[in-house]
């Protein structure tokens, strides 16, 4: 009489657990997968910069004209062609402050002190190096009257601003001269297009 194989139950087979294994992997491992990436694709709630939500529009559109003008400059092969970007610069600039006052503009200041004279000098940075400030020396002020006086309050007030301190303000640009629309104070063509420096009178300065 010959002896019958005797199987074994199937939870008792290496393939069986094996099997097992894997099914538990791919359907608890997916699920957490889900999980985690439904949760980091969750949209952040935008945060403005104060600078950024006051902005007015018309020195928005400032910006993006000297911006504009950086990157040109930036790829030019050479001067000529940066001439042409200055050039298309200083038409959009004329167009968008006719008058040369605007109101309400925002900025971070980047320098607060004064000349051997004592009168007040800033520097306001309205985006990344794009700069509008008083002059330095009251030999450049000449004419402009950018300087800001002593004994005043609106000097007393500046006085006690800080380095980084985020402001609205207004006042006036200057016509420039040789060719320039608004009055900027780099001494190169470069300079100008990539790190311009417009000078300005302050009138009003409130922080934000």
């Amino acid at each position: 009489m010959s002896e019958e194989k005797v199987k074994k139950p199937i939870h008792k087979k290496w393939w069986f657990w094996v099997i097992l294994v894997i099914v538990f992997i791919g359907v608890f491992g997916s699920g957490d997968g889900s999980k985690s990436n439904s949760s980091s694709s969750a949209p952040e709630a935008a945060k403005l910069d104060p600078i950024d939500e006051k902005r007015p529009e018309n020195q928005t559109r400032f910006i993006e004209a000297v911006s504009a003008a950086q990157k040109k400059s930036k790829d030019a092969d050479n001067d000529m062609q940066r001439g042409s970007a200055k050039s298309e610069r200083d038409k959009n600039l004329c167009a968008l402050v006719k008058n040369m006052k605007v109101k309400d503009w925002t900025g971070t200041i980047t320098k607060i002190t004064s000349n051997s004279d004592g009168k007040g000098v800033v520097e306001v940075e309205i985006a990344k190096n794009i700069t509008v400030k008083t002059w330095n020396n009251s030999l450049s002020d000449i004419g402009d009257h950018t300087l800001i006086e002593p004994g005043t309050k609106f000097f007393d007030f500046v006085a006690s601003l800080k380095k980084g301190t985020k402001i609205q303000f207004s006042g006036n640009f200057f016509r420039g001269g040789s060719g320039d629309c608004v009055k900027e104070s780099s001494m190169s063509l470069r300079g100008k297009l990539e790190d311009p420096e417009f000078i300005f009178s302050f009138g009003e300065i409130g922080t934000i």
